[in-house]
């Protein structure tokens, strides 16, 4: 409820002088009957999920150190993440919206493609009823264009992250969490679309 208070009273200050604006433009050309519906899209196309989105992820934006978090290959070989910048992508095997996302994940991998400074990793979290060799299938089949490395418990990304649920984007710069939410590449997405944030990191 306070995160839908407070993306209404943003929306409503924003769309207020805009609204006039717009109402403005209308009388002058004569197009009033256009006017709602042209409002109604744009609020609907670009604020409205602009807003939500943001404000969803306001607690994302981190600087803190990187809790000490065990992940191993696929030989069972721990992970030592020594770029500058590393992108790991958390799921589930029971995570739906996971799967979804990978492939918007690879495609976020291939445009930051051929820099030295950042590296991508999508990190497998078991739940009770997962085993190794069942994600490993489910991995093979995929067969996505970046490293999968594994999360030994689900209960340490869960105390040590401050998480309970799949997908979530975890970006570290030089062993501190810059940030720790959702994966957003739509265009639309301005305030805090992940390429944006990326590339802010990067810098």
């Amino acid at each position: 409820m306070r995160l839908a208070t407070t993306a209404g009273t943003v929306i409503y200050i924003i769309m207020m002088p805009i609204s006039e604006l717009m109402g403005s433009w209308a009388r002058k050309h004569k197009l009033q009957f256009a006017y709602f519906p042209i409002l109604l899209v744009f609020v609907c196309v670009l604020v409205r999920p602009n807003a939500i989105h943001y404000f969803r992820n306001t607690d994302a934006f981190q600087n803190k150190k990187l809790p000490n978090i065990a992940f191993e290959s696929l030989n069972q070989e721990k992970i030592n993440f020594d770029t500058e910048v590393t992108v790991i992508d958390l799921w589930s095997t029971t995570c739906g919206v996971c799967f979804e996302e990978f492939p918007i994940f690879e495609k976020l991998k291939q445009e930051f493609e051929g820099n030295s400074k950042v590296k991508f990793y999508s990190a497998n979290v078991p739940l009770k009823r997962d085993t190794h060799e069942k994600t490993l299938n489910i991995i093979e089949e995929l067969d996505y264009d970046y490293e999968t490395v594994f999360a030994e418990k689900f209960e340490m990304i869960r105390d040590s992250l401050e998480i309970n649920g799949f997908p979530h984007l975890l970006i570290v710069k030089n062993d501190t969490i810059r940030y720790l939410g959702d994966m957003e590449t739509d265009r639309k997405i301005v305030l805090t679309n992940t390429r944006n944030v990326l590339k802010n990191i990067l810098k």
